[in-house]
C-alpha cells in the first residue's frame, strides 16, 4: 500500500501487530522487510524527506567539506507526521503498536523522536548519527525512557577519516547506557564493517530485536 501526503510518500511492507516508521527509500525498506520473519512488523517507509535539513534536531554547521549545514527540522517533521501520515496510514493498517527505526541520520531522528515525543514506544538506530553535535549530552539531560532501544555501530566506524564521525561508537554506548539507567531495555552492539556494511541485514536485526517480548 502507498499513500501520498504532499511531497511525502509512504509505503507499507510486511505484516505484524506493530508499525515501524522509518525514513528510508522504498527499495531499502523492501530489502529489510524481506529479511524479517513473517508477522514481525509492518515497515512504514517515508520518502520525500530532506535528510540534512529535516532529520536533525537543531541546526549545526556541515561536517563534510562542500556540504551545506544541518537544518534542525526534526520537530517540524515530527509534527507533520503526527498530524497527517501516522493517523491516516495506521487507520488502514490497524496495528497495535508504533515504533521507529532509522539508519544514519534517520537513526538520529529515530532516537530523537522517541525521546522528544510520546509517539513511539520503541526505537532502533543502526549506524545512527549519535556523533551529532550536542546530541549525546541532550540525551543525558533528558528523562525520557522508551520501552526498548537498540543501537548498532559498525566496528570500523570509529576509524573514519572524518574526525566528526569517530566518536559515534562511544556516543552510542553512552546513550544506550543512559537509557538503560532509566529502565529502558537497551541494547548496544557492534557489527563487522563500516558505516554502510550490510545495511539491510543490520536493520532487519534491529527490528527483530524490537519485536521480542
Amino acid at each position: 500500500m502507498t499513500w501520498q501526503f504532499g511531497t511525502r510518500r509512504v509505503q507499507a511492507f510486511g505484516s505484524g501487530a506493530a508499525t515501524v516508521w522509518m525514513v528510508a527509500d522504498f527499495e531499502f525498506a523492501a530489502q529489510v522487510s524481506a529479511q524479517l520473519p513473517m508477522g514481525t512488523a509492518v515497515i512504514a517507509a517515508v520518502e520525500g524527506v530532506d535528510w540534512d535539513r529535516e532529520l536533525t534536531p537543531w541546526s549545526a554547521p556541515p561536517v563534510v567539506r562542500g556540504r551545506t549545514g544541518f537544518g534542525g527540522g526534526a520537530d517540524a517533521l515530527l509534527r507533520e507526521l503526527a498530524q497527517t501520515a501516522i493517523p491516516a496510514v495506521e487507520a488502514e493498517l490497524r496495528t497495535e503498536a508504533r515504533w521507529i527505526a532509522g539508519y544514519s541520520l534517520a537513526g538520529l531522528f529515530a532516537v530523537y523522536a522517541a525521546l522528544s515525543a510520546s509517539l513511539f514506544t520503541r526505537a532502533a538506530s543502526v549506524s545512527g548519527s549519535m556523533w551529532y553535535p550536542g546530541f549525546a549530552d541532550w540525551v543525558l539531560r533528558s528523562s525520557a525512557a522508551p520501552e526498548r532501544a537498540y543501537f548498532s555501530v559498525g566496528d570500523r566506524e570509529r576509524q573514519s577519516r572524518n574526525p566528526a564521525f569517530r566518536t559515534v561508537e562511544d556516543d552510542a554506548r553512552r546513550i544506550a547506557a543512559a537509557l538503560a539507567g532509566r529502565g529502558t531495555q537497551a541494547r548496544f552492539e557492534t557489527r563487522p564493517g563500516g558505516h554502510f556494511q550490510e545495511a539491510a541485514d543490520r536493520m532487519a536485526r534491529a527490528i527483530a530485536w524490537l519485536a521480542e517480548e
